[in-house]
């Protein structure tokens, strides 16, 4: 889903592939590749209420597949919640998140506030840091494991490394080890298959167009002759 153009550029037909949908407000390009999906161009003039987007297929498949031209978007409430809650309970010089064990850091607090940093500034850095977080560590809903369940629950410093618990802060240590405990709880669900959530956006083409139906559409990119 994007808000601007997108091209998929492929390597050829039976070697590059895409699967899902894409809906843009901008102009959509495909060339030389396989389809399984759908997309949209829904960009409108707010003025007259016309389509502006455009969309150009160069030596593309196109499968009509019904199992990926349907979105259904939702939110996490119990991850939401507790990144919610880190933020507004760290207090401290600190940053906690979730270090995996080759090295990627997930913060559930964003980092602290800079020197010379204005807080509308801050707040604006973090909350884009938290919800970064958010959607990287959105498990999935059918009781599958989370890949990113055997991270640990960490405080950073400054200058990024990991502090010790001998040498952690009182209020580092308890918003640490509540942000663990609801994170553990978290993937509990997710294992469990009862992942709690809230929808955001649904849309599905099956609703308007039959499967039985095939369209096939042929384009020429320059004109042959005449009125042709």
């Amino acid at each position: 889903v994007s808000g601007k153009g997108v091209n998929i550029d492929g390597q050829g037909l039976g070697v590059s592939s895409f699967k899902g949908m894409v809906a843009t407000l901008g102009d959509f390009q495909a060339d030389s590749t396989s389809v399984q999906g759908a997309f949209l161009s829904l960009g409108i003039d707010p003025v007259t209420q016309l389509g502006t987007s455009t969309m150009t297929l160069r030596d593309v498949e196109s499968i009509h597949a019904p199992d990926v031209t349907k979105i259904d978007i939702v939110g996490h409430v119990k991850l939401q919640e507790m990144l919610q809650g880190g933020a507004g309970s760290s207090r401290t010089s600190s940053e906690i998140g979730l270090l995996m064990p080759n090295g990627t850091f997930y913060t559930f607090t964003g980092k602290p506030k800079q020197p010379g940093e204005s807080q509308a500034v801050y707040e604006a850095r973090r909350n884009a840091e938290i919800a970064a977080t958010y959607e990287a560590l959105k498990g999935p809903t059918d009781g599958s494991s989370h890949p990113m369940a055997n991270g640990r629950v960490i405080v950073r410093d400054e200058n990024g490394n990991e502090v010790p618990e001998s040498e952690m802060a009182y209020a580092a240590k308890r918003v640490r080890d509540s942000l663990a405990h609801d994170w553990g709880l978290y993937l509990e669900t997710v294992l469990k298959g009862t992942v709690e959530t809230v929808p955001i956006f649904s849309i599905d083409l099956n609703r308007f167009t039959s499967g039985y139906n095939r369209v096939k559409i042929l384009t020429y990119g320059e004109r042959l002759s005449g009125d042709q």
